[in-house]
């Protein structure tokens, strides 16, 4: 196996442990977001070993409510009247590959809802964008 690149790829402190029902909703969003991130490490060739989030800034927006549209749910595997949390973030993402670290500066926009289950959960939403590479 190959030596590492030198240099380090870490997420904001406390992000990775697992966030407790108490936590504060901007640790439990954070936390969602690294692990959607953390999905792309999945053993396949060319898939990074590692990867790490760190925020810039991060803004939870006053909550909406899940409703039927004409289309239908607006998010089909959250109940009806379920709250809908707009999160805005300026964020690096980190990826570490057996020979290169790579950084990607985002402005990130995120609806973070609770599932069908009670877990949560936090897609991108619309607005989601690359700002540049660090």
């Amino acid at each position: 196996m190959p030596a590492r690149p030198a240099g380090e790829c870490s997420s904001d402190a406390g992000i990775a442990e697992e966030a407790s029902p108490d936590s504060p909703l901007d640790k439990v969003f954070k936390r969602k977001i690294l692990e959607d991130y953390q999905a792309g490490i999945d053993g396949s060739t060319g898939a990074p070993v590692k990867v790490g989030v760190t925020f810039e800034a991060f803004q939870i927006g006053e909550p909406r409510i899940n409703r039927m549209t004409p289309q239908g749910l607006e998010f089909v595997k959250s109940p009806v009247g379920e709250k809908i949390y707009p999160v805005k973030t300026r964020h690096t993402f980190c990826r570490v590959y057996n020979n290169a670290i790579t950084r990607t500066l985002y402005e990130g926009r995120y609806d973070c809802v609770k599932d069908g289950h009670g877990d949560w959960t936090c897609p991108p939403g619309p607005g989601h964008r690359i700002l540049g590479y660090r």
